[in-house]
């Protein structure tokens, strides 16, 4: 009895109408030490609380008539407290059919009856933060028929809730374009009980609004799912949003590519001017110095000396023409990619301590356009530069392959290698760039290193133009 809160009770019916005997759990029901008072009917009444009295006597009476006792009442105790009780009794009757007294119990429902005001307290918030949710909140039985929908459906779908509930999506035109999908989606949930999501387009106004659901299974006794709880919301805006930033980026990456291409066009110029104008000139100059010395070094030492000094200076200007023309724009990228990789390759070993090599499997040249040669050359050209600069490699490979109507290129070296997270979040601009270069004409870049172990630059561009053999060996520039 003490471990359920139930205590036994016992009143005679007649003279007095007092009770016969409290159990020991009935005493402490009523914050009384067992045994330490008389149980009457005037104790009982003292402690039950006025507003319930009324209810207590009149049960009593019905009870006596031969209703079932049955009643919950409050009672406060001396320090002030409340306690709710419930009571269950039955009447024994002499041969005559006249009571003779009452037998019953009495338990402490307190606790329970506090639980069962604070959970319908959560599910009155429950409900009126449900039915005030913008989103759709949505429940589905094991036929994937609507058990439940919030008022937020209605704006939506013209349908009030209650017109949904027990049918399916195929039994409502209005929603049978989409059932396919959700049906598809619930069913997935009843099968692996885990949660699901997705998105789908309704049509509402003319206006395609879109929706991210969120399929939650919702288990019985059992272990198994009884109801799918789904919740959608209207991202609308935010597919609104993303539509206005890829057509600004999209604009943006248009710009930087007209910008590039004027960039490539002016050093394309420049170099030609220079090569043209300057080499020429010095080309002139030098031959004039030749003749000097020709005509007029054998008659003095120290003219000699001058006219010699005048050609070094001479051929390092040259010297320095053709490396700042082949830096504005290779002659090299005129016959084409490999051509210019060869080249590139080349300067490489020439200049730098590194062992440097290109490798293709294509036994014939790719014909690109000017825009994606140059592009793909200065990627690789970009890279070459990071190794010497940073990787502190010993050798760097260049591979070009033409695979299913895509060339790629890699650049791949032996290094320090580096942490491509680290360097996104310093600001690595040479790879930001690479990656535009890639993305404005189609393809990606991916780069591959950790430290210690070197790093792979990996480049795909989509072919748009077709490929042909070359005839000869091609041949670079002086």
């Amino acid at each position: 009895q003490r471990i359920a809160h139930v205590g036994s009770w016992q009143r005679e019916i007649g003279s007095g109408s007092d009770y016969s005997g409290w159990s020991d759990e009935t005493y402490r029901i009523f914050g009384l030490a067992p045994r330490s008072v008389e149980p009457t009917a005037a104790l009982v009444a003292a402690f039950v609380h006025p507003d319930d009295r009324p209810l207590l006597d009149r049960c009593r009476r019905d009870a006596l008539a031969g209703l079932p006792y049955d009643v919950t009442v409050r009672i406060e105790l001396p320090g002030g407290a409340q306690k709710v009780l419930h009571s269950l009794a039955q009447i024994e009757f002499d041969a005559a059919g006249q009571p003779l007294r009452m037998s019953g119990t009495v338990q402490d429902i307190t606790e329970k009856v506090r639980a069962e005001q604070l959970l319908r307290k959560r599910e009155e918030e429950f409900r009126a933060l449900v039915e005030n949710s913008p989103d759709l909140i949505l429940r589905f039985d094991q036929e994937r028929r609507f058990a439940y929908a919030n008022p937020a459906l209605g704006p939506v779908t013209g349908l009030a809730p209650e017109e949904l509930l027990g049918k399916r999506f195929d039994e409502t035109p209005i929603l049978a374009n989409i059932g396919a999908r959700w049906s598809g989606a619930i069913g997935t949930v009843f099968a692996i009980a885990a949660t699901e999501t997705f998105e789908f387009a309704f049509p509402m106004r003319g206006v395609d609004r879109h929706y991210q659901v969120r399929l939650t299974p919702e288990f019985g006794l059992n272990g198994e799912v009884q109801t799918v709880l789904a919740v959608a919301r209207d991202i609308s805006l935010i597919k609104a949003g993303e539509a206005v930033l890829r057509e600004s980026e999209r604009r943006l990456r248009e710009l930087s590519a007209h910008m590039e291409n004027v960039r490539e066009e002016e050093r394309k110029k420049i170099a030609r001017e220079v090569h043209d104008e300057l080499g020429q000139a010095l080309t002139v100059l030098r031959m004039d110095v030749s003749l000097l010395r020709l005509n007029f070094g054998g008659q003095s030492p120290q003219l000699m000396e001058r006219i010699v000094s005048m050609k070094e200076v001479v051929d390092r200007t040259i010297h320095i023409v053709r490396h700042v023309t082949s830096a504005l724009r290779p002659a090299a990228l005129d016959l084409g990619l490999t051509a210019a990789l060869e080249w590139l390759v080349e300067d490489v070993r020439r200049h730098a301590s590194i062992d440097c090599t290109l490798r293709t499997n294509a036994d014939y040249e790719v014909v690109l356009d000017d825009g994606q040669a140059t592009a793909l050359f200065r990627i690789v050209q970009e890279s070459l530069t990071n190794v010497l600069k940073h990787a502190r490699a010993s050798a760097v490979e260049v591979a070009l392959d033409v695979e299913d109507g895509q060339i790629r290129l890699e650049v791949f070296d032996n290094g320090a290698g580096f942490s491509p997270a680290a360097a996104r979040r310093v600001g690595a601009f040479g790879l930001m760039g690479m990656r535009e270069r890639a993305l404005m004409l189609g393809g990606d870049v991916e780069v591959r290193s950790a430290p210690g172990e070197g790093a792979s630059v990996r480049v795909r561009l989509p072919l748009s133009h077709r490929e042909t053999k070359t005839c000869a060996p091609v041949a670079l520039p002086g």
